[in-house]
């Protein structure tokens, strides 16, 4: 059992005094690395969370923020100690419940629906990252090294139409801005959303646009989700502008797997896979992994970047835009 850290045993102790646990077991997270650990105290089992400042996005009093006032709308699990100075927060653990048919059901949408409702309701945020922003930094950097993939460089003239009209229905509420289903958690009851490495204010139909890519891959659980989350029919307005979000969430994880595929430590990326070797995302089916379960980046950046390119080329795309 490895040691913890003197910064998460200080937090341990400033949380539980002095029958404070001095051990605990790793929990498996996603990319981002971010260290995560389970305590038992008083026969309840929690999570430590350090945000170091480590990693990319690192931000902890963002981070703490955002969590601590999604905790306290009852969106994210209940934070018992939180330290911006630290960048540690204990929180409650959620025990997940077995599988996941519970997410793309007809009920398990509307949860979904309701839960990012009552977060872009909820108390405002800090704004932090722009995707808008970081979308063509990101992409330069991977062409500056000449590993930019070229579904990415073909669909990247697309990018400053998507992001002004998106711009022309800007309403900032508060946002996950990571809402892959592995950041869902269903305990038989509630859903539970974590890890908030990228929340702050922003366009909620992003955060929508996050679970089409990665959990809703089909347009009548898209249609589904949209209906759900405004309890109502959605306008061709506001279906457009899913449409559009969903095309800017494309991008922004095709250029972050293919970032994480190619500059980690030790990668070795081969040739770009074509077009016709790739799956579309419909029949990619291990888009959603379990949590804890981190998805393979080159193969991941492969399947979004040429979804991207095929919805750029589009007539759908070119129709959701002239709406906007």
């Amino acid at each position: 059992m490895p040691a913890l850290s003197e910064p998460i045993l200080a937090a341990l102790r400033a949380c539980f005094g002095a029958t404070a646990p001095t051990d605990g077991e790793p929990l498996g997270g996603g990319l981002s690395g971010t260290p995560l650990v389970t305590v038992n105290h008083g026969g309840r089992r929690y999570v430590v969370r350090h945000v170091d400042g480590a990693r990319p996005f690192d931000a902890p009093a963002q981070q703490i923020a955002c969590l601590t006032a999604a905790a306290e709308a009852g969106v994210a699990p209940p934070v018992r100690w939180a330290d911006p100075a630290s960048g540690v927060v204990v929180m409650d653990y959620i025990a997940p419940a077995e599988g996941r048919g519970w997410l793309r059901d007809p009920a398990g949408i509307a949860r979904v629906a309701a839960l990012f409702r009552r977060l872009h309701g909820g108390p405002a945020f800090a704004p932090f990252i722009a995707v808008a922003d970081a979308l063509p930094t990101m992409l330069a950097r991977l062409t500056d090294l000449g590993v930019a993939p070229p579904p990415l460089r073909e669909a990247a003239p697309a990018f400053p139409a998507i992001a002004a009209a998106l711009a022309r229905h800007a309403e900032p509420r508060p946002c996950h801005h990571d809402a892959n289903p592995g950041n869902l958690l269903f305990d038989g009851e509630r859903l539970w959303l974590v890890d908030w490495e990228l929340a702050g204010a922003g366009d909620p139909f992003y955060d929508l646009g996050t679970l089409c890519v990665y959990a809703y891959p089909g347009p009548e659980e898209r249609a589904l989700l949209l209906a759900s989350y405004l309890e109502r029919p959605p306008t061709p307005a506001e279906r457009a502008r899913l449409a559009v979000a969903t095309a800017q969430a494309l991008a922004f994880y095709a250029v972050v797997f293919a970032t994480i595929a190619t500059l980690r430590p030790g990668a070795a990326p081969g040739p770009f896979p074509a077009e016709e070797d790739v799956p579309t995302l419909i029949g990619a089916q291990s888009l959603a992994p379990a949590r804890g379960d981190a998805p393979d980046p080159a193969r991941m950046g492969a399947v979004l970047a040429w979804e991207l390119a095929r919805v750029v080329r589009s007539d759908a795309h070119r129709e959701a835009l002239a709406l906007l």
